[in-house]
């Protein structure tokens, strides 16, 4: 349709969208760039995690909707090594920027390390930003932290898109 140039598609996703987005890298080269805020990236160390004050919600999060694993870990595996894109980060061949806060929902920084140091231990294009004392969900964060992810969104689009 001409809208868009085929070479120089970027993709974004955040919390479930940057869930989606690393599956999506995973089995496709069709984006040039990509940038993840939070999610999930090994869905069994989630299902097992339990925050600060004891409670585990990864359990509710892969087996309630929209995931649907069909069960529990222990019933269906192989399903969740499946949906699961650190299992697949040996085929990522998208330039990767990954950012997190380190506050108080400390499974985004977990979760974010563990696929940075994915794609590290690969030698995959990866760079990991994290924002001191900052919060899931940017529109959240302070100002400045917000002007600097902005700017490093842009530069990272800049430099792998053109």
């Amino acid at each position: 349709m001409g809208i868009a140039d085929p070479d120089r598609l970027g993709i974004i996703g955040y919390s479930y969208g940057g869930y989606g987005t690393v599956g999506v890298i995973a089995h496709s080269t069709r984006f040039k760039a990509a940038v993840v805020e939070g999610g999930v990236y090994n869905l069994i160390s989630f299902y097992t995690w339990l925050d600060k004050n004891g409670r585990n919600t990864g359990t509710s999060w892969a087996e309630g909707r929209p995931r649907h694993m069909s069960g529990s870990l222990w019933e269906h595996s192989q399903q969740y090594i499946d949906n699961s894109s650190i299992f697949h980060l040996d085929k990522v061949e998208t330039p990767l920027l990954i950012f997190s806060g380190d506050g108080g929902a400390s499974r985004d920084f977990v979760q974010v390390g563990k696929l940075f140091s994915g794609l590290r231990r690969l030698n995959k294009t990866g760079t990991f930003v994290y924002y001191r004392g900052e919060e899931h969900g940017m529109p959240t964060w302070q100002p400045e932290h917000r002007i600097d992810l902005w700017e490093r969104i842009l530069s990272w689009y800049d430099k792998h898109l053109n």
